[in-house]
């Protein structure tokens, strides 16, 4: 067993298309607790031969994608009117110049209704050819979104994904298999906020027995045991949004009424990105 505190970190992607790509591998590899380096598939293989073919598209939304379209292009009303319509993009005219602020799950599901529209017909082209024709490095006059890392518990972690505004991925449970060698064949908890609690530590050793035991034994399966997993269970957790849906999340969870826990990881968030 394995105590770890929590930690917080910035995503720091390069905004040319192959980083895009490669900020939505990374989410899903969070999902996955894949190692990323071991990868046989390009970050665009990836996206297109893996999750795009098994309708995984909540990693999408982490590929952040700018746009700079001058109102002199021909397209120009129809390329910032679908933007403008969309309620996941920002759309900020300055001068004779809209700068956009979209994701690939916009992009790639394109005028389609459902995702599993734009899997069965194929991604819009019209969509993607803005991409290619108009991504750009963010500006200052981009509505900016933000990609923060966490090592937190589930509890906590559950608690932040109520914050619909934010994009959100984690650790699956579901997924992963904590019995076997990737893991290292032990559980990794959270240390508790208040300090190394022995009964506390007595009863995840417990946990960890049990789920191992179990797991072994193979009459199960993880999507079975993460039921008799505790909350205080180490996760990793991905979250992406607008500097806006920021605000409001840290002026929620930095509250001295929330969660302790999640006070710390917003004021952690608050420090990274104003002080």
């Amino acid at each position: 067993m394995k105590l770890v505190d929590n930690q917080v970190s910035v995503y720091t992607p390069t905004y040319d298309l192959d980083g895009v790509y490669k900020s939505i591998r990374d989410a899903a590899a969070i999902c996955y607790q894949t190692d990323t380096a071991k990868s046989t598939k390009t970050p665009k293989e990836f996206v297109y031969d893996v999750l795009l073919k098994n309708g995984h598209t909540r990693p999408l939304e982490f590929g952040t994608v700018y746009l700079k379209v001058s109102e002199y292009e021909r397209d120009f009303v129809a390329v910032v009117e679908k933007y403008y319509r969309n309620k996941y993009s920002r759309v900020n005219m300055v001068g004779d110049t809209a700068y956009i602020t979209t994701n690939m799950r916009v992009i790639c599901q394109g005028s389609y209704k459902t995702d599993q529209e734009a899997w069965e017909y194929g991604y819009d082209r019209k969509y993607m050819s803005d991409v290619e024709k108009y991504l750009c490095p963010p500006s200052i006059h981009h509505d900016e979104r933000l990609t923060i890392r966490m090592i937190l518990s589930r509890g906590c972690m559950d608690d932040l994904r109520t914050h619909i505004e934010l994009s959100s991925i984690g650790e699956s449970t579901r997924y992963c298999n904590y019995a076997n060698n990737k893991f290292g064949k032990e559980l990794t908890f959270i240390r508790p906020y208040w300090g190394d609690d022995e009964e506390i530590i007595e009863k995840y050793k417990e946990d960890e027995e049990t789920y191992i035991k179990l797991m072994e034994s193979g009459r199960y399966v993880p999507q079975q045991l993460k039921r008799i997993l505790p909350m205080g269970i180490k996760s990793e957790l991905c979250m992406c949004g607008y500097m806006d849906a920021w605000d409001n999340f840290i002026w929620r969870r930095a509250d001295e009424h929330a969660d302790p826990e999640c006070v710390h990881i917003a004021q952690q968030i608050r420090h990274l990105i104003y002080e």
